[in-house]
């Protein structure tokens, strides 16, 4: 719909109303109506990184549940393989759902196993070698995420 005042070139208008408690309120906008993002398309090697992900720690969580029922006393790295392959199935969801937080979740995993390992006897180098590696591509594809 065109605004009756312009005398410049001819412009498009958008014409829309508001609801209030005295009745109808009337405007015009130069901005467009916004449009529905288009859902994000997932690259080939998000989705690689997230089965293998899923697989690992679907397998993490059911070797630490079972564990943690065998043992009477619950060590506190029984725990951590737990609670971490619960999150880091969590975090692959929402990274293969193309959200950011999945990939925030997976950085704070990350950040929480180095802080374990450092306070340890494990020696875990190969293991975040390649946690740095796969996190490296996540981030690179990280503006396609919503």
């Amino acid at each position: 719909m065109e605004h009756p005042d312009d005398n410049e070139e001819t412009k498009t208008q958008y014409f829309s109303t508001t609801n209030y408690s005295g009745g109808e309120m009337f405007a015009y906008s130069a901005a467009p109506p916004p449009q529905p993002k288009e859902p994000a398309v997932r690259p080939l090697i998000v989705t690689v990184i997230c089965i293998l992900g899923l697989i690992g720690s679907t397998i993490s969580l059911m070797v630490g549940l079972v564990q943690f029922v065998r043992v009477e006393v619950v060590t506190w790295d029984i725990l951590f393989l737990v609670v971490g392959a619960a999150a880091n199935l969590v975090a692959y969801i929402g990274i293969w759902k193309m959200q950011l937080w999945g990939l925030y979740i997976l950085i704070l995993m990350f950040l929480v196993t180095v802080v374990v390992i450092m306070n340890t006897t494990y020696s875990g180098t190969l293991s975040l070698s390649l946690s740095t590696f796969l996190l490296l591509i996540l981030g690179l594809n990280s503006k396609k995420m919503q």
